[in-house]
This record gives structure tokens, C-alpha cells and sequence, in this order.
């Protein structure tokens, strides 16, 4: 399935607001985040967000622990 249109990230502070396009049929997203340097993909995602929430979303933890804002990441 394609994502959304209109997929932004933004950081502000130790937060990553996350908006997105709804997609016609989806139960629910699935928004991970992880650090560039790890390979591979994060095996839980940062956020679940049934179909009906609405957009923004905010990410305040990546892997569990609080965002380094020194350190390059990624969404998806």
C-alpha cells in the first residue's frame, strides 16, 4: 500500500511531530523512527495510530529511550 501524501517530519525540542495523508481502506499506521546508523529496520514501531486519529502525531522516545537530538534519524 502507498503512504499518504503529504508525509512531514519536524523536530522541535525532543520531539518529532509526524503528519501524514490518510490512505483510503487502512485499519491503522504503523510510524517508525530509528538511527541512521543502525542498519536494518526498527522491529516496533514509534507510533500506532488507528485510522480514525487524527494527524499530527508526536514521537517523544526512539528504541525506547528519550530522541537524541545530536544524533541524524530517520522516519518512516
Amino acid at each position: 500500500m502507498l503512504l499518504g501524501e503529504g508525509f512531514k517530519a519536524k523536530e522541535t525540542g525532543k520531539k518529532i511531530t509526524v503528519s501524514y495523508g490518510k490512505v483510503s481502506g487502512a485499519g491503522s499506521y504503523e510510524i517508525y523512527a530509528q538511527y541512521c546508523q543502525y542498519n536494518g529496520f526498527s522491529k516496533k514501531p514509534a507510533a500506532v495510530i488507528a485510522a480514525n486519529k487524527k494527524t499530527p502525531v508526536t514521537i517523544t522516545r526512539i528504541n525506547g529511550k528519550a530522541i537524541k537530538t545530536n544524533a541524524p534519524y530517520k522516519v518512516f
